[in-house]
């Protein structure tokens, strides 16, 4: 088995071709992971202050614990 990691980009018309260096010839299994690096990430800044506690925290944390 080998781990080949490359980056390419991908067309617009949704093509991408891969070439791999040094790939003896024969049949071949291969896995394509595709990893969106522009995907946003959620932001929670947003909801900062938003939630009003009522209780003691800790409190309620070990609670929570000693039920598992």
């Amino acid at each position: 088995m080998q781990i080949v990691k490359i980056r390419e980009k991908v067309r617009k018309d949704g093509q991408l071709k891969i070439n791999i260096p040094n790939l003896e010839s024969g049949d071949k299994e291969i896995i394509v992971i595709i990893e969106d690096k522009n995907v946003d990430k959620y932001n929670f800044a947003r909801l900062s202050g938003r939630l009003q506690w009522q209780g003691d925290a800790v409190k309620e944390q070990r609670k929570l614990r000693n039920e598992w």
